[in-house]
């Protein structure tokens, strides 16, 4: 459909540009009739005065009527089928035209612009704690409950300056903060069930007592900060990018769960946190085509590898409620190499030109996937996003 469309908006191009030029052809070429004159006989001389030339005109008239070529004719034509164009016109949209991707790409100029993101996190798992349910005879089942989470609102804000139509440098920075809701549950009431909260070395704050209640929440924080180089090109109608640079990005997971017992009294905790964070080489591509009057479809793809520190903490407690309870403290610190993959699908619009700045937005469908970073119980596995965003910006 898109490829018809185009071919379409070419030929209509094609016919604005021809026909002008069948219409001067046609009204220059008319049949021309030769008219003769018969030279006077000797006879017919009478005197050498006859034989003096006739005054000839001013120089004046013959400039006035001599006839314009067929290339001159046609050159004109064109020459003014071709400014009257849409694509010389200044209010005219100018993505997609070879000659520049936007009105004031040839000079250098800044922007900014922020962007609302809504992204929901997936996990390979994330475990909050393990229901067993028995009748204490016959069988047993294991049920294992996972941390639910939303779409979240998350910024990112970009500034940059684009020095011509190729070279630019641009900021971003991106933040989410996720806490979901806590989860709470009670062993079944029959005594022969439990609930298990995920391993972590010999901590054992499990509850099998009908009464008691069992409470895990967890929170999600990761930023990114990226420098970029940018350049673009534009082949026909596509306008092709490609950048490269620094990305610093952190990601910390928390895990907190606590036992109480049927007088509300704390009974055991376990409170553990682990992070990542690196710094790295970041690199992508960008491609836009227009759709509509100042509005294009463009794909973004960014991938990053980052060299860091991984650190964690736990601190747990058991039999809290005794006179002479039990703690654990543990932590520890690796070199780490972390991945983070993005891609952004969607529409994007540019305003005319008010004064001296340029307005444009844009909403598209956006996914990431961070490597290695584990979940809120553990280091291993790897973290997604996916939602959209909406963005808003202008260029001076």
């Amino acid at each position: 459909m898109l490829t018809r469309t185009l071919a379409l908006a070419v030929l209509f191009q094609l016919a604005t540009i021809a026909l002008p030029l069948v219409q001067s052809v046609r009204a220059e070429v008319r049949p021309t009739r030769l008219t003769t004159s018969r030279l006077p006989t000797s006879g017919e001389l009478k005197s050498t005065q006859q034989l003096v030339a006739r005054p000839s005109p001013p120089t004046e008239a013959l400039q006035a009527v001599r006839h314009t070529s067929h290339v001159e004719l046609t050159n004109s034509v064109v020459n003014e089928s071709i400014l009257e164009s849409q694509v010389f016109m200044d209010s005219a949209p100018m993505q997609g035209s070879f000659q520049t991707c936007h009105p004031n790409v040839c000079e250098a100029h800044w922007f900014a612009g922020f962007e609302a993101t809504f992204l929901k996190p997936h996990f390979t798992s994330n475990p909050a704690y393990t229901l067993m349910e028995s009748d204490g005879s016959s069988f047993e089942s294991f049920s294992q409950v996972e941390f639910d989470y939303d779409l979240q609102f998350a910024p990112r804000v970009f500034v940059g300056l684009q020095m011509n139509e190729e070279i630019g440098f641009r900021a971003t920075w991106w933040h989410f903060d996720n806490d979901p809701s806590v989860l709470t549950a009670q062993p079944p009431a029959n005594g022969f069930g439990s609930i298990t909260p995920p391993p972590f070395g010999t901590v054992d704050i499990s509850t099998s007592i009908p009464g008691s209640t069992f409470q895990a929440g967890t929170g999600l924080t990761a930023y990114t900060l990226d420098l970029d180089v940018t350049r673009q090109y534009c082949i026909s109608h596509w306008r092709i990018g490609a950048f490269g640079g620094l990305r610093y990005a952190e990601i910390d997971q928390n895990y907190l769960a606590q036992t109480t017992n049927a007088s509300g009294a704390l009974t055991g905790q376990i409170d553990y946190e682990h992070g990542l964070s690196g710094i790295g080489p970041t690199m992508g591509l960008y491609a836009s085509v227009p759709v509509a009057n100042r509005i294009e479809l463009f794909s973004e793809a960014r991938g990053s590898i980052l060299f860091g520190e991984a650190t964690s903490r736990l601190t747990a407690g058991e039999d809290l409620d005794l006179t002479t309870p039990f703690t654990t403290t543990t932590t520890a610190s690796r070199d780490e190499v972390m991945t983070i993959g993005e891609v952004e699908l969607g529409l994007r619009w540019q305003g005319c030109r008010r004064r001296c700045w340029q307005p444009f937005g844009s909403v598209a469908l956006e996914g990431q996937t961070w490597g290695d970073v584990g979940n809120a119980t553990s280091e291993e596995g790897s973290l997604g996003f996916f939602g959209f965003n909406a963005s808003f910006g202008f260029q001076l």
